[in-house]
């Protein structure tokens, strides 16, 4: 804490305090001057006034006119200059030019004051110099005692003002005016007295006025510490009630979270148990069968495995050394490079179609269909999981199917695939060489529509009514070539009934027998 000012501290401390607020007392003098030379100022410009009035004869018309004028002048600019420096901003008060515009106008008030003791009065009349000395005195006193709170100032203004005239008065033989001159030496020497003791009482005030304002802002400044910090804990305090209410209230939370979810975990494995139930009968019924492989150790764990091997579980434990062994040679590759392929990434899913010996002793065909769930660090795979099904019946239709894409592609027969609103599905090369039309002209039109169906056209009511009460229909039919021949055709027609009994699909079956036959129907 800054201790107070008072008159016993030592010179160092008063020095180091003049140093440290060297700036803040600068600007204070000069607003002091500024704020106490108007009084002094007007007092001049009276005392000037008298003097004139005092001094008005003849002989001196032309030298006080002059210097009343002047004095009028220099009163109107100090005026103005109190006037700009109160109209500034306090930032600029503070700017040094102020104080030597001051400093300048104080010297030139003083020498103007000496320049009139001077010149105008009288040097026989004792009176008259009385009253012209006395009122002079009166101004330089006013003005002295306002300009001491600046050193450099007063002196600007005393020396010019008494020095000049005093010295003037030591010229003179006469002992009446060596009087004067000691009277103003000696007026002198009281105002430096007066001066220096003012300035020094001034400046003190001015440094104790600054401590205090230093102490008010820093008790103002730990008094709002000390609020921001009260207000701080009361908030803090609030925060930790609010903190415990919400730890009770999250605690019992806690407590219900815990028993709702122990009841659906409760739940969870009921539903758990369940669906295990029902994954079972599902695989049960489609013939899925589960694996589950760890590559680390090459334990695997199976279900359906007597439904599709006829082995037991534990006759089947191992992928590699005890599945492998039952492959067909010639598929072992084809699952290798699978296998390969999907655990370096290069497939998204583990796919492949293979042989296996029945425990029974034949050959049965098996689809696996499986995926890397598991990888270490390094990328490798820890863990496959997937399903397995006997895929030997969906290879003997992919061989049949395939047998009857090649009947219906190269049948000497044209056949046509119609959907339920008659729309061609599809066709086989043999109708398009009959007809003439290519199959991306049949695809999607109505067979009704075609130009190949004119004389069709002609039977639709015996047709449509044969196909809903039969089922089919057949006969014999002059159509016409897509190139206006025209053709003996038989025609079939096969509906295809869905679950309901519906049909929903018409096999039409068409054979030129012109060349058999001739034209006829």
């Amino acid at each position: 804490m800054t201790p107070n000012l008072n008159p016993l501290d030592s010179p160092l401390e008063q020095q180091a305090l003049q140093e440290r607020y060297a700036a803040q007392l600068a600007a204070e003098r000069t607003r002091l001057l500024y704020q106490g030379s108007l009084l002094p100022t007007l007092l001049m410009l009276l005392n000037g006034g008298l003097c004139a009035w005092l001094l008005w004869i003849p002989q001196h018309y032309l030298g006080v006119s002059i210097g009343l004028l002047w004095l009028l002048l220099l009163v109107a600019g100090r005026v103005i200059q109190v006037a700009a420096f109160d109209a500034a901003m306090p930032d600029r008060q503070a700017q040094a030019h102020w104080r030597r515009m001051f400093i300048f106008g104080s010297a030139v008030s003083g020498a103007t004051l000496a320049a009139a003791a001077i010149m105008l009065v009288s040097e026989d009349n004792l009176i008259q110099q009385a009253w012209v000395f006395g009122l002079l005195g009166a101004a330089t006193l006013s003005a002295s005692v306002a300009y001491a709170v600046s050193l450099p100032a007063f002196l600007a203004y005393t020396l010019p003002c008494l020095l000049p005239p005093t010295a003037y008065l030591f010229v003179w033989n006469d002992g009446a005016q060596r009087g004067w001159g000691w009277f103003g030496l000696i007026f002198l020497g009281a105002l430096l007295v007066v001066a220096w003791q003012v300035n020094r009482l001034t400046n003190r005030s001015l440094l104790r006025r600054f401590r205090n304002q230093e102490l008010i802002e820093t008790l103002q400044l730990a008094q709002s510490r000390s609020e921001r910090l009260n207000q701080a804990l009361t908030t803090e305090v609030g925060q930790r009630r609010e903190a415990q209410q919400q730890l009770a209230q999250a605690h019992a939370e806690l407590e219900n979270r815990v028993q709702q979810r122990s009841r659906e975990l409760d739940q969870a494995n009921q539903a758990l148990g369940k669906s295990e139930q029902r994954l079972a009968l599902a695989l049960e019924a489609s013939g899925l069968g589960l694996w589950d492989w760890n590559l680390s150790t090459d334990e695997v764990y199976h279900t359906q495995l007597k439904e599709l091997f006829g082995l037991e579980p534990e006759f089947m434990q191992a992928m590699l050394k005890q599945l492998r062994p039952r492959m067909h040679p010639e598929d072992v590759p084809r699952v290798k490079r699978a296998m390969i392929d999907h655990l370096k990434g290069r497939s998204d899913d583990y796919l492949v179609q293979y042989r296996i010996r029945h425990h029974e002793g034949h050959w049965l065909w098996i689809e696996d269909h499986g995926r890397a769930v598991e990888r270490a660090a390094d990328g490798s795979v820890l863990r496959m999981v997937g399903t397995r099904r006997d895929a030997s019946r969906d290879i003997a239709l992919s061989g049949q199917l395939e047998l009857a894409g090649l009947v219906f592609d190269h049948s000497s027969e044209g056949i046509l695939v119609l959907d339920a609103h008659c729309k061609v599905l599809t066709s086989n090369p043999a109708f398009s060489r009959i007809t003439g039309l290519a199959a991306d002209q049949l695809c999607g039109r109505s067979w009704w529509q075609l130009p190949c169906s004119r004389d069709a056209r002609r039977c639709e009511a015996s047709i449509r009514h044969a196909m809903d009460v039969e089922g089919s229909w057949q006969g014999a039919l002059t159509e016409t070539r897509l190139n206006g021949e025209q053709y003996g055709q038989w025609l079939q027609l096969i509906g295809v009934r869905n679950a309901r009994g519906e049909v929903h699909q018409t096999i039409v079956l068409v054979t030129d027998v012109s060349a058999r036959t001739g034209d006829h129907r």
